[in-house]
């Protein structure tokens, strides 16, 4: 009789534990709804090939990148996983310029950058809805 009643609080004990793991284990692997999103960046109204643009969760997760080409057009991948897209939701937005992507000048100089603080410094939001979009389009100025 003993052995029975030890042998069902062992098997509870079992299952809860089983149980647990089986909940930190969902919440590790946490199943984000990515959408196809590509844009169009200009800076002073014309395409430039090089802006880079980062795309950051505001509720967590993670981010999405993209460059553009000669065209100004971009395509975002997950930093991740590289899989095409970008969580749904609202995500603060970053760029810079692919040639500025240095600390300092062949001088040693800090580069100033083009771009005003607002671009660089994810000033900027942009709302994904669940249908993707391929017209995550921004007009960059040199203006603060």
């Amino acid at each position: 009789m003993r052995t029975g009643l030890l042998a069902g609080r062992l098997f509870r004990s079992y299952g809860l534990v089983v149980m647990a793991a089986a909940v930190l284990a969902g919440c590790e692997q946490r199943r984000y709804v990515i959408v196809p999103v590509s844009g169009r960046i200009t800076f002073e109204g014309k395409p430039t090939e090089g802006i880079h643009v980062t795309f950051q969760p505001q509720g967590g997760g993670p981010a999405s990148v993209g460059v553009t080409d000669k065209e100004g057009r971009y395509t975002l991948r997950r930093i991740d996983t590289q899989q095409p897209g970008a969580l749904v939701g609202t995500h603060r937005v970053y760029f810079s310029l692919e040639a500025e992507n240095v600390a300092a000048d062949d001088a040693g100089r800090p580069v100033k950058s083009r771009l005003p603080e607002k671009y660089r410094k994810g000033m900027i939001t942009f709302t994904i809805r669940p249908g993707g979009t391929d017209q995550a389009d921004f007009q960059l100025t040199s203006r603060p």
